[in-house]
């Protein structure tokens, strides 16, 4: 079995369509443009990431082993963790705009 079929889907975001730069993904990750002081884009690792188009937003399923906080990586992982927050955060923020 595959390595993302057997990943347990555990965190779930809702993006902005415009947040994600379809042209500038790359083989194996999936490319959002963040609108922060630090970073400008965040790749998602497609193995370990499920996007689903809705009418008007990305709803974006994220492994939970992509996003625990351990080992060598766990300020990569805080980061990755911040800025799908900031993307959720700004989809809201345009929704109460627009109601």
């Amino acid at each position: 079995m595959m390595l993302n079929q057997q990943m347990t889907l555990k965190m779930i975001y809702l993006f902005k369509k415009e947040s994600w730069l379809k042209q500038k993904d790359l083989k194996t990750a999936f490319c959002f443009e963040v609108n922060n002081f630090h970073n400008n884009r965040m790749y998602l690792n497609k193995k370990a990431t499920k996007l689903t188009e809705r009418e008007n937003h990305i709803e974006v399923n994220i492994a939970d082993w992509y996003l625990k906080n351990s080992g060598s990586y766990k300020t990569e992982n805080i980061e990755r963790m911040l800025n799908c927050e900031q993307l959720q955060r700004d989809f809201r923020n345009e929704q109460k705009t627009e109601n």
